[in-house]
């Protein structure tokens, strides 16, 4: 058991939201070309696939064990998609997924005019909506003893490398660097958190300090998997793999607008992963435990029947319908 984790629980840092723009923009009937059709099927994965899981780490749902319950007899899906490890994908199969990630910045906000659908999905997070996209995944158990080596950063067919070091760091500190090379070199970024200020997509990679990187050996994960009570699994994987790549990647991805580096979808995406293998484990007793707090230092209990608000990126959806990933709305496995 990992009773000690449950001695750490997570605490979501408040900070002030400066008024949002009023001038909503909304794509009524586009049309989307043909190139551009990649770039709507990632959107729905986007929205959908980590929706729940997400929701749990940030609004510190810690959740108790719940009896199996009506929902277990949900229609189940007639075909799933199967999300891969990053390094399984050809040459071709990792462009398309960078080019589709490229299109999100090309399309327009749904939130707000003069943005893109890609600025969609930092705003929604820094003000705690649960919305990740993951259609694929980087499994950095295999990168445990030096991150930085992992192939998520190759400059041609990954997501670019560490910042430069020579450009200026985008905190008080100095941590955080323009990333010069790859897809997203220079990107530009408007917010630091919830503080307008526009800089280009930072990194700066923690070499110096191997204890995060500890946290990520497989016999850690191990343990975690062994454990029953979802509570124990939820404060396990929070305390370390989740807040663990954040503190080596640093830079944007260590902030409240971590979703403009788009390692961290990937980063979430294996998080998913976790929790679906710990859910295969003991599929009566684990699949749908769910009780416990609503919310953070909430009194209210949590219920199957809550509402996930997706900030109208889509209809708000229920927790008991993305508890199973192949039944209800989501349709994948790993």
């Amino acid at each position: 058991m990992l009773n000690p984790f449950r001695q750490s629980q997570y605490s979501p840092v408040l900070s002030d939201i400066e008024s949002e723009e009023k001038n909503e923009r909304a794509l009524q009937g586009r049309q989307l070309q043909p190139p551009k059709r990649l770039c709507a099927v990632v959107l729905g994965a986007l929205v959908l696939g980590i929706a729940f899981f997400s929701g749990v780490i940030f609004e510190n749902h810690f959740l108790r064990h719940q009896a199996l319950d009506p929902y277990q007899n949900r229609e189940r899906c007639s075909s799933s998609s199967t999300r891969r490890e990053w390094r399984s994908f050809s040459a071709a199969e990792k462009a398309n997924y960078l080019d589709a990630v490229q299109c999100l910045r090309e399309t327009p906000s749904r939130l707000h005019s003069d943005y893109s659908l890609y600025d969609d999905f930092p705003w929604s997070f820094e003000r705690r909506l649960p919305l990740h996209w993951i259609p694929k995944l980087l499994d950095w158990s295999l990168d445990w003893e030096n991150i930085t080596n992992s192939p998520i950063w190759d400059n041609e067919l990954g997501f670019g490398g560490n910042g430069n070091p020579n450009t200026e760091g985008i905190d008080s500190r100095g941590i955080g660097q323009c990333v010069v090379d790859g897809p997203f070199a220079l990107l530009s970024v408007p917010y630091i958190s919830s503080k307008y200020s526009r800089h280009c997509l930072s990194r700066s990679f923690n070499t110096t300090d191997s204890s995060e990187s500890l946290k990520l050996q497989p016999h850690m994960l191990d343990e975690l998997m062994n454990t029953d009570d979802y509570e124990d699994f939820n404060l396990g994987l929070e305390n370390t793999a989740h807040v663990s790549i954040p503190y080596m990647v640093r830079g944007d991805f260590s902030m409240f607008n971590a979703p403009y580096d788009p390692v961290f979808f990937l980063h979430h995406t294996q998080l998913d992963r976790l929790w679906w293998l710990w859910q295969q484990k003991d599929i009566q007793n684990r699949l749908y435990q769910y009780r416990g707090a609503a919310a953070f230092k909430s009194l209210e209990k949590a219920s199957v029947k809550d509402l996930l608000l997706m900030g109208k990126l889509i209809a708000d959806i229920e927790v008991a319908d993305v508890l199973d990933t192949e039944s209800g709305v989501l349709c994948y496995n790993y």
